[in-house]
């Protein structure tokens, strides 16, 4: 355990961990089984269960991102893929909060996966989080514009939706045939190994919910334990899942493009 874990798990707190929530545009905004709906076209996942990916932390020793919701959607994506295609990727958690202007207090569900939306993604190894990036102003500078540049490039692999989803268990069981969901919560306490949030608390964080058994959900987090069992009976203020379909029909034609977007932009 660093001294950065450590500290957050004495202090045990509820304080904010860069979530913020916008309330949902009725008409406009995305919902799951709504008249207004994205996602949720290809069941993926009949029995709701996910393979996950390999955790990542939103922190370090010497400072925590407040990035959760870029952490939390880009985890979605990745197990997304995965599960879907077959794809192993590792994206950009730090490209993610820069593009969806996240602030020292975090950032929106809608704010982040709308960035996602419209300005695409980088590889953890084109925008890393190296060990000399060391504090907030450090990890949030501009990305330069070839990066920016190919960002896009890469979006029109994928056309990528997104829908809230009501959190009543059985909204959720049912929208985990379709997608991993991304869900507000504050989950600091936990009772017999099982995380709960106490009455009156307000969500301050974003991760993402993988899977159930008869009275837990499974949840992957950026703070350690990384998986956790969470009680079923937790009400999340907001949930999401997405939907991700491959234009690309020629892909030995794409991968030229990807080398030439790449080459002029490097």
């Amino acid at each position: 355990m660093n001294n950065f874990e450590k500290r957050w798990k004495d202090k045990n707190d509820h304080n904010n961990r860069g979530l913020l929530l916008d309330p949902i545009v009725e008409g406009k905004d995305g919902v799951f089984g709504g008249s207004v709906s994205f996602a949720g076209k290809t069941v993926v996942r009949p029995d709701g269960q996910w393979e996950p990916v390999e955790f990542e932390r939103q922190f370090r020793d010497s400072f925590d991102s407040y990035s959760c919701v870029s952490f939390g959607r880009n985890n979605q994506e990745e197990v997304y893929l995965k599960n879907r295609y077959g794809l192993d990727r590792n994206f950009s958690d730090r490209a993610m909060a820069k593009m969806s202007d996240t602030q020292p207090n975090g950032n929106t569900p809608q704010k982040v996966y709308e960035a996602r939306r419209k300005q695409g993604y980088l590889y953890e190894n084109e925008w890393p989080w190296p060990d000399t990036v060391v504090t907030w102003a450090e990890y949030m500078k501009e990305i330069p514009s070839n990066l920016m540049n190919l960002a896009k490039g890469y979006s029109y692999e994928w056309r990528f939706w997104h829908d809230y989803v009501p959190t009543n268990p059985a909204s959720m069981k049912e929208a985990l045939k379709y997608s991993p969901i991304g869900v507000s919560n504050n989950l600091w306490q936990k009772e017999d190994g099982t995380y709960y949030k106490p009455d009156g608390l307000q969500d301050s964080h974003w991760a993402l919910v993988i899977g159930y058994d008869s009275d837990t959900w499974k949840l992957l987090d950026t703070y350690p334990p990384f998986i956790k069992r969470v009680k079923m009976s937790t009400v999340f203020q907001q949930a999401k899942i997405i939907e991700i379909d491959r234009q690309v029909v020629n892909y030995s034609a794409w991968d030229k493009f990807v080398a030439f977007l790449r080459k002029i932009w490097s």
